[in-house]
């Protein structure tokens, strides 16, 4: 059997901040390019991807960055404290669901509520 070596909690940190910084940046607010110039239309550079998140983190709340590669925090709840991704609310998915709703679902709901029209 292989033997172990115990790695330190500075190595550990030293190791994820060497992948962290290979991440290409995120182009700046205004700045041309934003992956339009690129070829393949499948990317992990925009949305919610953790490298996208983790690149966003690094420009634009740098505080919440280091709690990133201190493992303090994920990439997307650091994301979420920073405002980068919004969390839809319980009523935000309540009014989405209403609007898919047909129509006998509606009336169905409003009468469970006692809120239906009788004469509609």
């Amino acid at each position: 059997m292989g033997a172990f070596k115990l790695v330190s909690r500075a190595d550990v940190d030293r190791a994820r901040r060497l992948i962290f910084e290979a991440e290409e940046p995120v182009a700046g607010h205004g700045e041309i390019g934003n992956g339009r110039s690129r070829v393949d239309n499948i990317r992990s550079d925009y949305g919610t991807s953790a490298e996208y998140l983790r690149r966003r983190l690094k420009r634009d709340a740098p505080a919440l960055w280091e709690d990133v590669v201190s493992g303090v925090k994920s990439a997307r709840a650091a994301a979420i404290e920073a405002g980068i991704v919004k969390v839809p609310t319980a009523l935000d998915r309540l009014l989405k669901t209403w609007e898919k709703a047909s129509d006998a679902d509606r009336d169905a709901f409003l009468r469970r509520l006692g809120l239906a029209q009788e004469n509609r």
